[in-house]
């Protein structure tokens, strides 16, 4: 995103200020900041070729030459005044920010999502709360309606000689999931955000641990996602000393409710063979799941 271009910067080789409200001189037609303004304030090339007599347009700030045998104020009635627009006062679209009043050079930063502007501070969506990260409530609320209503179904029996309609399963709402997992799930603050894979983690039995959601740069391999979980665990990994069909070899599974259990290939990325919410399994060979 680039800032936009407000202002210009003061002619004068001495002072180059950056003003938001420029002065255009009419003798040398160059822009000047508000102290330098004047043909004296900035030594004007071209005030020495044209009469002494101007005056300040106090309504645009502009210069207006005076004629020969005119008054001031006449000169001042016939210019055709434009008036600067007024600066429009910039403010941080979360509610008691003052950002702005402190940091009065600050530039607002523009959400595409939700059409507002903000301080750098509140610039992200997670700091001001962007709608674009809220899960509609209605929705949820129909979908947990839905997959309770298909399990009642499923559980019952139908009646003898009366056939009765089985609901199917709903699908898990990956959206939600994922919400619910970005608020619990460790990993490295150091990834970036749009980096981060978002992964279901079940340890060894031997580890006597719950399985837990963890975060990891969907960018490494399989073989270093392995190292990492059997850190977090402080299971034993030896697995640059034994062989490949060693029962204590440590391996890497994702579970799903289609497929069962499949091996991961180490060498693989994980973005390449993982996706959101989905649940991996770290297990010995000996007690490696069926497949």
């Amino acid at each position: 995103m680039e800032l936009p271009n407000v202002g210009k910067h003061c002619s004068l080789p001495s002072c180059k200020t950056l003003d938001f409200l420029p002065i255009t001189c009419p003798f040398c037609q160059k822009t000047f900041c508000g102290p330098h303004g004047l043909p004296a304030d900035h030594d004007c090339s071209q005030w020495e070729r044209v009469d002494r007599r101007v005056v300040q347009c106090n309504a645009c700030q502009n210069m207006v030459m005076v004629p020969d045998g005119s008054r001031v104020e006449q000169a001042l009635e016939q210019h055709v005044c434009r008036p600067l627009e007024p600066v429009q006062k910039k403010k941080c679209g979360v509610r008691g920010c003052r950002e702005f009043e402190q940091h009065k050079i600050v530039l607002p930063v523009h959400c595409d999502a939700c059409d507002q502007d903000f301080c750098l501070k509140h610039r992200l969506k997670m700091d001001h709360g962007c709608p674009a990260l809220e899960v509609d409530e209605k929705e949820a609320r129909k979908q947990a309606a839905q997959e309770k209503l298909s399990k009642t179904f499923t559980a019952s029996k139908p009646t003898t000689g009366t056939a009765k309609k089985v609901v199917k399963p709903v699908k898990k709402n990956t959206m939600i999931e994922l919400m619910k997992m970005k608020s619990k799930a460790k990993g490295s603050s150091s990834i970036p955000l749009s980096s981060r894979l978002y992964l279901h983690v079940q340890f060894p039995k031997e580890c006597n641990r719950a399985s837990l959601p963890m975060f990891f740069d969907k960018t490494i391999r399989v073989g270093r996602l392995l190292d990492m979980v059997a850190d977090t665990c402080q299971a034993k990994n030896d697995n640059n000393r034994i062989s490949d069909s060693d029962p204590q070899r440590l391996s890497l599974f994702r579970l799903s409710d289609e497929d069962g259990a499949s091996s991961l290939d180490v060498s693989a990325t994980l973005e390449s063979v993982l996706g959101n919410t989905d649940q991996i399994m770290l297990e010995r060979l000996r007690n490696a799941p069926t497949q």
